[in-house]
């Protein structure tokens, strides 16, 4: 995890969320305690929710499982802010080639 010192808080507040490109989905989450951890189970959740909505009338319960699999062994926190007005914000990202099409399916 890359720690950002000289980074401007925008980079983080601002942060897109959704698909960056087709092999990489991004949620931003902030922590009081910094906590990487908490902070993981949180993006994770974020993500699987978001993942789920993104799929929108396709979406089938059988999904839920593959979008958790796919967030849990492809996700990671990949840069975290340093304190911006008492938050700690993390960048979350979920990698795989051909993400996108994988759940148009």
């Amino acid at each position: 995890m890359e720690e950002s010192n000289e980074s401007s808080a925008d980079e983080f507040i601002k942060a897109a969320e959704g698909f960056l490109n087709s092999d990489t989905f991004q949620v931003v989450v902030s922590s009081l305690e910094g906590d990487s951890d908490m902070a993981q189970d949180l993006a994770r959740k974020r993500a699987i929710n978001l993942l789920i909505a993104e799929k929108g009338d396709k979406f089938r319960p059988s999904d839920k499982a593959v979008i958790k699999e796919l967030v849990e062994s492809k996700g990671k926190i990949v840069k975290s802010s340093n304190s911006i007005q008492g938050k700690i914000y993390f960048l979350f990202q979920v990698s795989s080639p051909s993400l996108k099409t994988t759940l148009k399916r």
